[in-house]
């Protein structure tokens, strides 16, 4: 199966869409300086499509720039480079400046390009700012690349191993233009704009792409319908602690509540931004002398209590108990949707008072929450 072909069938798998999908230039797609891309590129610097395989023009110092912008989207591509190779990917950069420190670039360059490379220079950084946990880039071979972004995470593969997963609001030191004045750090990048590809490699060697897909996710997903509705009775359930004098046993929080503020959170994966949430939940736990409790139940086929564990250690959670339900449908009286990732049930005096759920964790959800725990006393 050629590289168009085989990216075409990709796309119609599972909602991605070929990014280059005929031979010729690319409609929908323009091409830029390379530190400006708000100033047309020059002569010999035209990227076309060939066979499935997308190349730049003789003269390098460009980006190929999309004419649409996206906010939230995970995009798969696979790249090739010479010895001397030095691409990148802009992420939610604006068609003005340089997109490496007025977006976001994921890097991707052979070593040799720069020798002296800092680790945040090399493949998979994010450039000069976020270096990836190690180097698994194949010099001269094909090497593909996933990126997904959604909110402030980051997640970064690179041939099948994850080497970026990071939030993106916790970066906030300024980090330094070619010219040595300050970019904005990257907490304070866009969070939408345009997607490219670069080439400025040495003695003008070719970059070379294939399989680009690109899968934009809603801009603001809607809410999920799932949980006990406000104004109704939470029923008891019991659940399997990870962390806790009680690890490892079958637990039912909610018997011992009774008429106390309560915050109880349901989660399908451990994410960044869930961390986040409990660790704002941990604080109000700590702070407040109204009995509020709360805990996190990850709903699962199979729990790993150890991993559960080391993931609450590594939040920083020190009061707020997390463990497992095996069945992912959770407690069968609080109809937790499968669309959702998240759920979450505020209550007082055995009522709902809130019921915020959402098919990701967005900073916006997390203050929703913080919020009606603040109100339910």
């Amino acid at each position: 199966m050629t590289p168009l072909l085989l990216a075409l069938a990709l796309a119609a798998d599972d909602g991605y869409r070929p990014l280059f999908p005929a031979d010729g230039p690319p409609p929908g797609w323009t091409v830029r300086r390379w530190n400006d891309v708000s100033q047309p590129a020059g002569p010999d610097t035209e990227w076309a499509v060939a066979g499935g395989v997308l190349r730049p023009g003789k003269t390098r110092g460009t980006w190929l720039m999309s004419e649409a912008e996206y906010g939230d989207f995970a995009l798969d591509f696979e790249i090739k480079l010479t010895e001397r190779g030095n691409s990148g990917v802009a992420l939610r950069a604006p068609l003005s400046g340089d997109p490496a420190f007025d977006g976001l670039e994921f890097q991707v360059a052979d070593q040799r390009y720069n020798p002296q490379a800092a680790p945040s220079e090399l493949t998979a950084g994010l450039y000069r700012a976020v270096a990836p946990t190690r180097q698994v880039y194949k010099p001269t071979e094909w090497n593909r690349v996933q990126i997904e972004l959604c909110g402030t995470r980051l997640v970064g593969t690179v041939n099948g191993e994850r080497v970026q997963d990071v939030d993106l609001s916790a970066f906030d030191k300024p980090v330094k233009r070619h010219d040595g004045t300050d970019a904005p750090p990257v907490k304070d990048r866009p969070r939408r704009g345009h997607i490219g590809f670069q080439h400025l490699s040495r003695n003008n060697e070719p970059v070379e792409v294939r399989n680009a897909r690109l899968k934009a996710f809603p801009a603001a997903d809607p809410a999920v319908r799932s949980g006990v509705p406000v104004g109704r009775r939470p029923g008891p359930y019991s659940f399997l602690l990870a962390t806790g004098p009680q690890r490892g046993q079958q637990t039912c929080y909610i018997c011992e509540q009774a008429d106390k503020p309560t915050a109880v959170v349901f989660a399908r994966t451990l994410t960044p931004e869930l961390g986040t949430l409990l660790a704002k939940l941990d604080v109000a736990a700590a702070s407040r002398s109204d009995g509020f409790k709360a805990w996190m139940t990850l709903l699962a086929d199979a729990v790993d209590l150890d991993a559960l564990a080391k993931w609450s250690q590594a939040a920083g959670l020190k009061t707020v108990p997390v463990g497992g339900y095996e069945g992912a449908d959770g407690p069968p009286a609080y109809t937790l949707s499968r669309d959702a990732d998240v759920t979450v049930l505020v209550f007082v005096k055995q009522k709902v008072t809130a019921n915020v759920a959402v098919r990701r964790l967005t900073p916006e959800a997390v203050a929703e929450v913080v919020k009606a725990v603040g109100e339910c006393k």
